[in-house]
């Protein structure tokens, strides 16, 4: 997961130039490109046996078409950024704010410094403390739904290269991990190249040694 953490994070600035490059005016762009065809389609409506604007006019239609299918993703992009979208951002960042709190002898803060070393404070104490619990009640287990022997081997089962591909396939192009975050069109568009490192990185995480072992004393807890 680094790995191809670090491979993203480094690979954005060439797309960044790439896109100022080649679609930074992509609404004109695609405007020039129909206002071309339309010229190559009447000079070939004039001489329909010409060989050199038939080839033209093939490579002109594809043009546009590749523009089109940019300029549509580019307005998609454009009206998620809209002024109200980032109120709502907005509002979401006021209410995760702390504005004051009340510290573990009563007192209320509502420093900015202060209630950051109140938190800090307060784990770092908790930290290497236990509290006693009480142990699960198999008989209240028993009277819930239980996954059979057979689901219960598939859960355990490592995902395939094939799963983590038909379910990435599966979510809209559009869909990105965050307002600055690869889309899942980037993803589907360059499987080919970055599906490799994709899969492994997935793999990893569900073959990662401390998930397993715990995974596999959760399971031996509800089994003794």
């Amino acid at each position: 997961m680094y790995n191809l953490v670090n491979k993203l994070k480094y690979l954005k600035w060439p797309l960044k130039n790439l896109n100022k490059i080649d679609f930074d005016d992509v609404e004109n762009n695609t405007a020039r490109a129909k206002m071309y065809l339309e010229s190559i389609q009447g000079k070939l409506g004039t001489d329909p046996q010409n060989l050199e604007h038939i080839q033209m006019e093939i490579e002109a239609s594809s043009s546009v078409r590749f523009l089109e299918d940019a300029c549509r993703e580019f307005l998609v992009q454009k009206s998620r950024n809209t002024k109200y979208f980032h109120s709502i951002i907005k509002g979401w960042q006021i209410r995760a704010k702390v504005l004051k709190i009340e510290d573990n002898k009563g007192v209320l803060c509502e420093n900015n410094d202060q209630i950051q070393k109140d938190f800090i404070d307060f784990y770092t104490d908790l930290l290497g403390t236990s509290t006693p619990v009480t142990k699960v009640s198999q008989n209240v287990i028993q009277m819930g739904k239980l996954c059979t022997s057979e689901r219960h081997a598939i859960l355990l089962t490592l995902v395939t290269n094939e799963e983590i591909q038909q379910v990435l396939f599966f979510i809209p192009t559009h869909k990105a991990v965050g307002p600055d975050g690869y889309s899942n069109a980037f993803f589907r568009d360059s499987w080919n190249t970055v599906g490799n490192s994709v899969c492994e990185a997935i793999e990893n995480f569900y073959s990662d040694c401390s998930t397993f072992e715990t995974t596999q004393s959760y399971t031996r807890y509800l089994n003794s």
